[in-house]
């Protein structure tokens, strides 16, 4: 059943500020989504002092034609909106041959509607000759004409405004709502709405206003099942609306009851005459959607969207699909984003919860983290979203105050596919940076935590040995991280690649505050060598009295480059010998 009302597991709210917070702990940037473009929302922290840089990556807002969810690309931040409509050619139920004939029908009876301009006459704009077409259109052509302005808006740079600007919003609606048109017509009108929402907030606010939402939902209870072309471009027009910058436009699909409507949509599927094909578009667009209801700068009221999490969860045990998979990773990240660790920390219990009642315990390890963990494991394809997604919420469940999540993301498997994201060449640079910042707030947790990445085979050895200075800022902290744990973590690490790492982190193009903890840790180091080096210092000024010369020689020079203190005690200690005799 797509939406179980299971009740969120009781965890303790307390800091446990009893335990042992060893080093730095970064808390996972958050979900801002002021700054998104057209397939992915990346976030660019401009203080890398305070906090490495996560890429943040989910569409929020795009027009027909391209879906997000191929984009692990260029893990650099892009800033500002930019909403670039892309063309794309509609496939309707009937044959792409009929489309055409249509448009020839269209482009032959518009020659005798629209007069020739005079001279000097001002030139009318494409897009109004084209809604008013479909505005004086009879019935029998309202379909070309729709196929004329779904060309017009297909192009690089549709006049989206210019189409809102001579009512075309409000004459799309009623077409929507129209009860003498096909389904094919009718999808027809939810693509040009699906681009017309893809553009600015304004925009999208005059698309609001003119009853595009009401209609979508409208239709989407009384007509899905004639299409599943309909059914994909009603969703990804609510996803548009619902994923943009302003909040007040997902609050308003929540207040029409837009879960329930999805929510039976989803239990009538099966039933529905669709192909696999059609259904798995349609699932790609529902999750889509159902993640933007969860996101925004100022999160959902939790109890309107608390079912999203048993549909995710639902989601990632259910699919292959990567598209649907890094939907449902990011709505999950979006769930569990809260201002206070105990919020947090209750998110994540109803997380873990989901699929399960009251009476039942989920196994150990946890089958929805494997599937995290195991999402994480695919780095060398540059076009797979779901390392990036899973690296993102593995990162908030092991920045939480409590332990118990990150120890059961251990047992899920998550240093082995750590490990990999780092050593693997083919993978972003941002994957594998991600993949080091995670470790490093393993390290700074409790010190079983941190014994398990000292013990687990070639992780200290391939965190020490990065060369790229991204990913290797990085590997430092969660070695400081693990070296605050005690004076045995530098036996087990090897002295030789922990003073690599220190020397690494003192260099000047370091940030302030690695470069004080490396030199934090240099200081412990120096002092658990003082003892042994005191000594070896008094065994060579006894050799530097040595009757043999080569011996003597060895010594002096020793105590001379390396001791300089110890070579100055030794020279005045034999002065005074040497004048008292």
């Amino acid at each position: 059943v797509f939406f179980l009302k299971s009740r969120v597991q009781g965890l303790a709210s307390s800091r446990h500020s009893d335990m042992m917070r060893a080093g730095r702990r970064v808390a996972t940037p958050s979900l801002e989504l002021g700054r998104s473009s057209r397939e992915e929302v990346l976030e660019d922290l401009s203080s890398p002092q305070e906090q490495p840089i996560l890429t943040v990556k989910m569409r929020c807002k795009q027009p027909l034609g391209q879906r997000a969810g191929l984009e692990n690309v260029a893990p650099e931040a892009s800033q500002g909106p930019a909403k670039l409509p892309s063309p794309g050619k509609l496939n309707l139920s009937s044959p792409n041959k009929e489309n055409e004939e249509a448009l020839n029908f269209f482009q032959e009876t518009s020659q005798n509607t629209f007069p020739k301009r005079k001279l000097m006459e001002k030139e009318v704009p494409e897009e109004q000759m084209l809604v008013e077409a479909l505005r004086t259109a009879a019935t029998g052509q309202r379909f070309a004409a729709l196929c004329g302005l779904r060309k017009a808006l297909a192009r690089p740079r549709p006049a989206i405004q210019g189409v809102l600007r001579c009512g075309g919003a409000e004459l799309l609606v009623a077409t929507l709502r129209s009860t003498n048109l096909s389904s094919a017509g009718k999808a027809e009108a939810a693509w040009c709405l699906v681009q017309l929402a893809s553009g600015s907030s304004a925009q999208t606010k005059q698309l609001v206003q003119a009853g595009a939402c009401t209609a979508a939902l409208e239709a989407l209870q009384l007509h899905s099942a004639e299409s599943s072309q309909l059914c994909d471009f009603l969703l990804q027009l609510l996803a548009n609306v619902g994923g943009d910058v302003d909040c007040s436009f997902r609050d308003g699909l929540l207040d029409s009851d837009i879960v329930n409507i999805l929510g039976h949509l989803f239990a009538k599927m099966p039933d529905f005459t669709w192909t696999n094909l059609e259904r798995c578009e349609v699932l790609r667009s529902f999750t889509w959607l159902m993640a933007t209801l969860c996101r925004g700068t100022t999160a959902p009221k939790l109890e309107k969207v608390d079912c999203a999490f048993d549909f995710f969860a639902q989601v990632l045990h259910g699919t292959a699909d990567a598209e649907m998979l890094s939907n449902a990773l990011w709505g999950l990240c979006y769930l569990l984003e809260a201002k206070e660790d105990t919020d947090r920390c209750l998110r994540a219990a109803r997380m873990l919860s989901a699929g399960f009642d009251e009476l039942s315990q989920a196994p150990e390890p946890h089958p929805l983290l494997q599937q995290v963990v195991h999402c994480l494991r695919s780095p060398g394809d540059w076009r797979c979203p779901l390392p990036s997604a899973a690296l993102r919420l593995a990162g908030i469940l092991v920045e939480l105050s409590e332990p118990s999540f990150t120890d059961a993301l251990l047992s899920a498997g998550l240093l082995g596919a750590l490990h990999a994201d780092l050593v693997d060449a083919y993978a972003p640079l941002q994957v594998r940076r991600d993949a080091a910042w995670v470790l490093a707030n393993v390290a700074a947790g409790n010190l079983a935590q941190a014994q398990r990445i000292a013990e687990q085979p070639g992780l200290a050895e391939a965190l020490c040995d990065q060369q790229t200075k991204e990913v290797a800022q990085e590997c430092s902290w969660a070695i400081l991280n693990l070296l605050k744990h005690g004076p045995d973590m530098f036996t087990r690490l090897g002295i030789h690649r922990v003073l690599g790492v220190l020397l690494n982190a003192l260099n000047s193009e370091a940030e302030a505050s690695l470069q004080q903890a490396a030199m934090e840790q240099l200081e412990l180091l120096m002092q658990q060598l003082t003892p042994e080096a005191s000594g070896l210092v008094a065994k060579l000024q006894v050799l530097s009295r040595s009757p043999d010369k080569a011996v003597l020689s060895k010594a002096q020079f020793l105590l001379r480059n390396f001791f300089p203190h110890g070579s100055a005690g030794n020279t005045k200690e034999g002065s005074s010998l040497g004048c008292s005799k």
